[in-house]
């Protein structure tokens, strides 16, 4: 059977991790070949993920599916070993990768953070800290912490309601912590309320942002010949513009993976013919963007879509 995840547009950095991360529960629960991914051209210039799965299913399935993958989880072991990626040394990220549990705990702390010491000004840490994911655009001030606030969003998806609405929608927006992977999310207008400051967080999509954090296992953070360290998904060891790939035939997810490491997706300048030949609908990227003066990357600035006529 095949069905389409009307809720969620790959145009959306968020969304586009959630079917990643829908696919990994799905592939998890079911098996690797029991599920593919493509992408269609949907209503108003949206781009909607398709799910092809084996056997006779219907959208409640994919639902009761998705969410017993989840609940199958380790989310201990994927996300309840650190707070925050900033603090840990490369000493310390090894141990972690060492004693995972499972391959799944592996790669998603191989999301997160690299045992390769990060710079500054040029010279390695002092203490060695390591590495930690360009997919991390929370502040650090006050609890907004990477991992614990990954782990806090993916143990708020409970209820087969939250997973249609994130699948299906409409996409609701509540006061949840995005991750800020979400630009379409609707800032707080704090001005115009009566309300404390400290009443407004951000908003999201509760189940969407508990499946994006499921999808970053799909982009490893790896060691470069540099000594330094670049992540999936963004243009280069800088990672200023995150860039993906949205494909028309359906993949599993040994080819998903495959396909993201393709590197003309990551060409400042998109080859679309050679794009067209691998079976990439669409190349999309968004640039990160700083806000205010204090070194805090922290949100998407405006997507940017190249079609590639791949039929």
């Amino acid at each position: 059977m095949t069905s389409t995840l009307s809720g969620i547009d790959g145009r959306n950095p968020c969304g586009f991790f959630a079917a990643l991360g829908t696919q990994r529960l799905l592939a998890d629960h079911l098996g690797d070949d029991a599920v593919q991914l493509a992408w269609t051209a949907g209503e108003a210039g949206t781009l909607r993920p398709v799910l092809s799965l084996a056997g006779e299913r219907d959208d409640d399935d994919v639902v009761r599916l998705v969410l017993a993958a989840h609940e199958a989880r380790d989310l201990e072991a994927e996300l309840g070993w650190e707070s925050d990626v900033m603090k840990l040394s490369c000493e310390r990220v090894r141990d972690l990768l060492i004693s995972s549990p499972d391959p799944r705990a592996a790669q998603t702390i191989g999301g997160c953070v690299l045992d390769v010491p990060r710079r500054r000004q040029g010279r390695v840490h002092p203490d060695y800290l390591a590495v930690y994911t360009p997919l991390r655009l929370i502040p650090r001030m006050g609890r907004a912490r990477f991992v614990s606030t990954s782990l806090s969003a993916s143990q708020s998806l409970t209820s087969e309601r939250q997973v249609r609405a994130a699948l299906f929608g409409p996409w609701r927006y509540e006061k949840v912590n995005s991750m800020r992977w979400d630009p379409g999310a609707p800032p707080s207008l704090r001005a115009y309320s009566a309300e404390a400051p400290t009443n407004f967080g951000p908003l999201g999509v509760p189940a969407a942002v508990a499946l994006a954090v499921a999808g970053l296992c799909y982009f490893p953070l790896v060691a470069t010949s540099d000594g330094r360290a670049a992540c999936r998904g963004f243009d280069s060891p800088r990672a200023s513009v995150l860039r993906w790939p949205l494909w028309r035939q359906p993949l599993d997810e040994s080819a998903v993976r495959i396909t993201l490491g393709l590197p003309a997706i990551y060409e400042a300048k998109p080859n679309n013919d050679l794009l067209a030949r691998h079976g990439i609908l669409a190349r999309i990227s968004a640039r990160r963007e700083q806000l205010g003066n204090d070194d805090q990357v922290l949100s998407w600035g405006e997507t940017h879509l190249v079609s590639t006529g791949a039929r």
